[in-house]
């Protein structure tokens, strides 16, 4: 999503291959895009950039084509990646569906895991950070540079039990086939002037700042202390994700799984990463409310220096567990995507107030 420097909203669709522009009354403007592979059609859109103040470049997903608009609806220009000499640059396990992040440049960073052969099947209910993953961006030419190795995602070992009561017939408890995620992760996010690439580790207090070229630009670190993850706040974090998971029946399986997965001491420092229309670093994470949902965002300028947090409005329907990375953020207003309580999808804009 975007907010546009006339006030209306740009929404990008992956599942009806199309990109709507609203009115700031929510009335529908423009649709742009239909699925297919031709100049002004999407395979299955990924990434939506704005660029202003009037060019809006979509990013199809799996490195497919790059296509940018004028806010009425043209194709300026569309660019295809090479993707064997895309992955011919990228290291490890990298592969066509390997997620990537799009860079305002043209180039875009890809995710790649970091496979370890050995390693060995954790005891039932360990938790273990699976597979380190590698950021690498692939510039306009080609050329791969590196912003290092960072630990992958949290999962739990799922006893065997659980995993019998899969309902996919061919379900297996293999070495690379019996985990559940947790709250664990690493982050990117890239913008500013000059664009920068912001990664943190997640189970770390700091976010390591970088050029493009991949120096170190300085580490950001807010001085809080960590907040305990309280019996009633899991339960809320329990009963948020079946509450969420109730609108998908096929997924009704995975209940037990969130009930059984195990309690963590301390939340992560970090949920999510953004950076904003002026190049402030957003930083989501966890308040002592006991809701088991992130509900506010930590503001660092682009020099690094704290400026506040932001309390993000209260839920009003079903809790989406994965909206944190569905906004946007501009000077004076903030973008969001939330479910209503019959789990459909609504797009909010709320008015920022900037205090000082």
């Amino acid at each position: 999503m975007a907010r546009l420097v006339d006030g209306r909203v740009a929404v990008l669709s992956s599942e009806n291959r199309q990109l709507y522009l609203f009115e700031p009354s929510g009335t529908p403007s423009r649709t742009i895009g239909r699925r297919g592979r031709g100049p002004g059609e999407f395979s299955r859109p990924q990434h939506l950039w704005y660029l202003p103040p009037d060019t809006l470049v979509v990013w199809d997903q799996w490195m497919g084509a790059v296509t940018r608009f004028d806010t009425a609806g043209r194709v300026l220009e569309r660019r295809t990646i090479d993707l064997g000499r895309a992955l011919a640059e990228l290291p490890g396990q990298a592969a066509v569906e390997s997620p990537t992040l799009p860079v305002p440049d043209g180039s875009f960073i890809v995710r790649v895991q970091v496979r370890d052969a050995a390693r060995a099947r954790p005891q039932d209910y360990e938790l273990v950070r699976h597979h380190p993953e590698e950021y690498v961006r692939i510039d306009r030419e080609y050329n791969a540079i590196s912003f290092g190795t960072w630990g992958g995602r949290e999962h739990w070992a799922v006893p065997e039990e659980f995993g019998r009561a899969s309902p996919i017939s061919d379900y297996q408890l293999s070495a690379d086939d019996y985990f559940f995620n947790t709250l664990l992760t690493s982050h990117i996010a890239v913008g500013g002037n000059p664009v920068s690439v912001y990664i943190s580790s997640g189970d770390r207090n700091e976010i390591r700042q970088f050029s493009l070229d991949g120096a170190l630009v300085r580490i950001i670190r807010r001085t809080t202390s960590p907040v305990p993850v309280t019996e009633q706040a899991h339960r809320a974090w329990a009963q948020n994700g079946i509450r969420f998971l109730s609108i998908f029946p096929e997924a009704e399986w995975r209940w037990p799984l969130i009930e059984a997965t195990p309690k963590w001491d301390t939340y992560p420092p970090v949920d999510a990463m953004l950076v904003d229309a002026e190049g402030h670093l957003w930083v989501r994470e966890w308040s002592d409310s006991e809701t088991g949902l992130p509900d506010r965002w930590s503001v660092f300028n682009p020099e690094g220096r704290w400026l506040g947090v932001l309390e993000e409005p209260p839920p009003t329907g079903l809790p989406d567990l994965s909206h944190c990375h569905l906004c946007w953020i501009g000077t004076d207003s903030y973008v969001t995507v939330r479910r209503d309580e019959w789990g459909a999808q609504r797009v909010e804009v709320y008015r920022i107030r900037r205090d000082g």
